[in-house]
């Protein structure tokens, strides 16, 4: 019936106008012709922020082709680092209605020593300070990635302590561990070695950080696929359900843990300090004709340089040095 129509048995009835039913039937009209609309559609999202660290050559990057597509071709291992600057990608999670923003850091913890461990945690630092530009500061997981054939040294663990002494203890709420090219491990392998990594003496002092828990990743095998061997079914039926769980994990609801520019400024500035003293010290020591008093004033400020990188290694507090 028209409007018209609906006008004049309104008038002759003396019923009054039925508004309700009218606007809910011209409002199915307008929903069921936008339903059929081709055009883009803008949904409300939430937003996670994942951060992966870990050594180089021990799969970061390929967590990240494990989500987007776990079917994807291999490539053969290189000896280069595959993330040579710190980057981030967006990902949506469909069924989830999630952007998932991946953080991936360059190769950290080569080398253990005061001054390595510095260079890293400032590597990761211009990472964080990279995302602060972008208004990305709370982040939900950070995630510690390590090779399954080359194992957790114990050097491994004293520098993750001292990194994660570095960002304080709150941060523990929101770190996980990530065991790489697990994709051949069986369920019961994959237990057993949780199990060792729980039981291990150097682990254990380790155990409280990592309380969103230890997850595994992999991808088909390079040399598997290109033999067509079995095997890689297997693989990727492993792969698939590492995908998922690391999924579930990270689109999980959660409070972030938050890191405000005013600490990476300061680490920045702290940095900088290093910097300078130890151009200083370079260019003093290429000097000849040094006193007894500017050997001993040389050796003062090389003794508290060193000493000032250690306590930044291990304190999240801010350190300065004369």
């Amino acid at each position: 019936m028209s409007d018209d129509d609906e006008m004049v048995t309104r008038i002759l009835t003396g019923k009054p106008v039925d508004n309700t039913t009218k606007r809910e039937k011209r409002m199915k009209q307008i929903r069921k012709h936008y339903s059929e609309q081709k055009s883009s559609r803008v949904v409300k999202v939430k937003t996670q922020n994942v951060v992966i660290i870990g050594r180089s050559r021990t799969g970061k990057s390929t967590i990240k082709s494990m989500l987007i597509d776990p079917t994807a071709e291999p490539k053969d291992l290189s000896l280069r680092a595959g993330t040579i600057d710190a980057s981030m990608e967006s990902f949506f999670v469909d069924d989830q209605n999630l952007v998932l923003n991946i953080i991936d850091t360059p190769g950290v913890y080569e080398h253990q020593s005061a001054e390595a461990i510095v260079r890293d945690n400032q590597k990761i630092m211009e990472a964080i300070e990279k995302c602060i530009n972008l208004e990305i500061t709370k982040y939900h997981l950070i995630c510690f990635a390590f090779s399954m054939p080359a194992g957790i040294q114990s050097d491994d663990i004293d520098a993750l302590q001292l990194f994660m002494d570095h960002l304080g203890p709150d941060v523990s709420q929101n770190s996980c561990l990530i065991i790489t090219r697990a994709e051949a491990k069986t369920s019961d392998q994959r237990e057993k070695l949780r199990q060792e990594l729980l039981n291990d003496s150097h682990f254990k002092k380790m155990n409280n950080y990592f309380k969103r828990g230890i997850f595994f990743t992999g991808a088909i095998n390079y040399d598997d696929y290109q033999n067509g061997n079995a095997s890689i079914v297997e693989q990727y039926m492993n792969v698939l359900e590492f995908r998922k769980q690391l999924i579930n994990e990270f689109v999980k609801d959660c409070e972030p843990f938050q890191i405000d520019k005013t600490y990476v400024n300061e680490m920045r500035r702290i940095q900088e300090e290093y910097e300078a003293k130890e151009k200083e010290l370079k260019s003093r020591l290429a000097e000849n004709n040094q006193n007894a008093e500017q050997r001993k004033e040389l050796e003062r400020v090389k003794k508290e340089l060193d000493e000032a990188k250690k306590r930044l290694a291990g304190s999240k507090t801010p350190c300065s040095i004369s």
